[in-house]
């Protein structure tokens, strides 16, 4: 996160010449994707075991529900991440 934080505050020469932007001379926009990928497969590891721990019926059975816990809820409700679905979720590094 904090690798993150530090390429963000770093001054990119695209912000002040857009036409530069698609060289990324300084090779910020490849840092961040590779961290975004890497950020992703933590999410997806944390959110693959919490649909294992929902389908194994250990979740249902509490009181209070987390943040991760209404997301997933979400999902459900409104059909999101299938062709069915009003919205579509898609990964920030894609």
């Amino acid at each position: 996160m904090s690798k993150m934080m530090e390429i963000s505050v770093k001054p990119n020469l695209s912000d002040f010449y857009s036409g530069l932007a698609r060289f990324d001379l300084q090779g910020m926009k490849r840092q961040m994707d590779g961290l975004a990928r890497r950020f992703n497969r933590i999410f997806d590891a944390i959110i693959d075991q919490r649909l294992k721990i929902d389908d194994e019926g250990g979740s249902k059975d509490k009181v209070s529900k987390d943040f991760l816990e209404f997301l997933l809820k979400l999902k459900d409700e409104w059909g999101m991440g299938n062709e069915e679905g009003e919205w579509g979720m898609r990964r920030a590094a894609e």
